[in-house]
């Protein structure tokens, strides 16, 4: 080798571990940062870019459900693999946890986290949530629609994906959504709304008012109780110039307490050429809501909860089941007596039910029937005519397009899955009647002022005109049989059939 060759290699050994050493001390410096800030607080580069799937998670744990909501955000946190975004919005209380585990810390008001590499990381809340900064502590009012309408608009700006999933976390009864004294599950009650101990809650037709198409999702969870009624299913419809979904997956009886298990559910959600997995390219709606109903399946089995159920619903069929039911129910106007011999009363109904037909009071609240079920009774009476009785079969036909895939635990007998498992409400008598005025095509708040009422169920206003003295859908079938006072004032609820 040459003079000017050893120079030249020399020169270059020596740039060489100059780079070294800068590696080194930038390597060091690197576990100096790690062991000062601790693992919670490790610098992560968040990805905004386009993905197939956003899951936004509103999580409404300002209540007695709390804990079980942290249990959620950690199963998540276990079970995602960073192929899809996660979004939490969570309010949490001062009341029922002090867990500091789950984000890092404890607290109280309401903030916003991306769940990526295991960790749950703090989120600012940008133009479409200026209220909730990385170092805020606003106290947002779960209860509220505009909240709801800014969380998806916040997602859908800074985490665009090609599909969107909306899971709904706390305290629900149906198309009612008032609070229930158990550990169960109701729909986004807020116990500390405004800060000073008031409460405030989110109605099925407040949603719909305040959300627009624009805020419609490809699949909707409601982990929940009670919500998998035809009547919250057909308000989600898709494609009506307000906010809906194409799939849903709910509960017709209460959600048992931990709710559903996140991290079984997502870690299906995988690159791995397995059966059964999913990649986030590849996974459709009707996928992910299968896995959801799957994966649930396995965890009723396994801890025996037999008066467990869930379903997955395709909502473009709901209007199917709207017709054809409310073409039944105009049969069935001159069948009183042989319709509540098919439901029941206190104590007994032959019927697959999703309440407690002991406790009057889940009479009183939540009378809901399987809608299979009871037009397959239907069917199968000898007091109702040949037309009634087509007219039945009709309907089954198109709850059967409906509901995609369901699963119920041993208590519900004759429980056929991917046919049963929608419910309908269906109240015992004139005297429960009278408490049901939320369950109305009109805004109950104008009529009766103040008050946990709010009506605007699009199953009850579809396919009628008030005030013709005629039944024309399910809703006013009920009206028919148990308001005693048809006239202009609308009797108990305010609405003349």
């Amino acid at each position: 080798m040459t003079h000017m060759g050893q120079i030249f290699l020399i020169n270059k050994l020596f740039v060489i571990l100059q780079k070294t050493v800068g590696v080194l001390k930038r390597f060091y410096l690197l576990l100096a940062m790690l062991f000062t800030l601790g693992c919670s607080q490790i610098p992560v580069v968040i990805d905004y870019t386009s993905k197939y799937w956003t899951v936004m998670v509103y999580a409404a744990a300002d209540c007695d459900l709390e804990s079980n909501l942290l249990i959620d955000v950690e199963e998540l946190k276990r079970g995602t693999n960073n192929n899809v975004n996660i979004v939490v919005l969570i309010d949490r209380s001062e009341k029922y946890s002090d867990d500091a585990s789950v984000f890092g810390e404890n607290f109280s008001d309401t903030r916003l986290y991306l769940i990526i590499s295991k960790r749950a990381i703090r989120l600012d809340g940008k133009e479409e949530f200026p209220e909730i900064t990385r170092n805020s502590n606003y106290e947002a009012n779960m209860g509220d629609p505009i909240t709801l309408k800014k969380f998806i608009n916040y997602c859908k700006k800074q985490f665009p994906a090609d599909n969107y999933a909306l899971v709904m976390g706390g305290h629900g009864d149906g198309a009612r959504s008032r609070s229930t004294t158990d550990v169960s599950r109701a729909i986004s009650i807020d116990e500390n709304a405004d800060g000073y101990g008031n409460s405030d809650l989110l109605f099925i037709g407040e949603i719909t008012d305040h959300l627009t198409n624009k805020e419609s999702v490809n699949l909707l969870v409601l982990d929940a109780c009670l919500m998998g009624t035809i009547e919250v299913a057909y308000q989600f419809r898709p494609n009506i110039n307000k906010f809906g979904a194409e799939f849903l997956v709910a509960s017709p009886p209460k959600m048992w307490g931990p709710g559903l298990k996140y991290d079984a559910i997502f870690s299906r959600i995988s690159e791995s050429a397995k059966a059964g997995y999913y990649s986030s390219q590849s996974l459709t709606p009707l996928d992910f809501g299968t896995i959801i109903i799957e994966e649930q399946a396995k965890i009723f089995e396994k801890h025996s909860k037999y008066d467990s159920a869930l379903s997955l619903f395709d909502l473009s069929k709901s209007v199917a089941v709207k017709e054809s039911i409310d073409d039944l129910s105009k049969s069935l106007y001159l069948y009183k007596n042989e319709l509540e011999k098919i439901r029941g009363a206190y104590y007994k109904s032959d019927l697959i039910h999703y309440f407690d037909l002991y406790y009057s009071s889940e009479w009183l609240d939540w009378p809901y029937f399987d809608l299979y079920d009871l037009c397959s009774k239907i069917a199968e009476y000898p007091a109702f005519p040949e037309n009634v009785k087509r007219k039945a079969l009709d309907a089954m036909l198109d709850i059967d397009e409906f509901v995609v895939a369901s699963y119920a635990g041993a208590y519900y007998s004759g429980f056929v899955g991917g046919k049963n498992g929608v419910s309908i409400f269906f109240p015992n008598g004139a005297l429960n009647w009278k408490e049901q005025y939320w369950y109305n095509a009109i805004r109950t708040q104008g009529v009766f002022g103040g008050g946990e009422h709010y009506g605007a169920l699009d199953w009850c206003a579809d396919g009628a005109a008030a005030g013709n003295n005629t039944v024309e859908n399910w809703f006013e079938l009920l009206d028919s049989f148990f308001d005693e006072t048809n006239d202009s004032s609308g009797g108990v609820n305010g609405y003349q059939y």
